[in-house]
């Protein structure tokens, strides 16, 4: 393993990851990426708005989630089990 700032990276486990998804396709497009129909400037950015395309986002460990920085909202309301917090904040099993 090694050290990043607070982080500690378990190269071992990485490489097991890396080696399983080798030569796999990972990856893939579904469907096509044709506009429908044309939209004018305001509706595309009335459209970003509405799905905070804009947003900054900052991990918090302690929610394991993503919080927006200006709103304060979580984005995905995930709630881990006690087994992967766990795992998540010690490493151990």
């Amino acid at each position: 393993s090694s050290h990043s700032k607070d982080r500690v990276i378990y190269a071992a486990a990485l490489d097991t990851i890396f080696r399983a998804v080798s030569g796999r396709r990972t990856l893939q497009k579904y469907g096509s990426l044709r506009a429908e129909k044309e939209v004018s400037d305001e509706e595309a950015d009335a459209l970003a708005a509405e799905m905070k395309l804009d947003a900054v986002y900052e991990w918090y460990q302690d929610l394991a989630d993503w919080v927006d920085k200006d709103t304060g909202e979580v984005l995905t309301h995930y709630q881990p089990d006690a087994a992967l917090r766990r795992l998540v904040e010690t490493g151990i099993r």
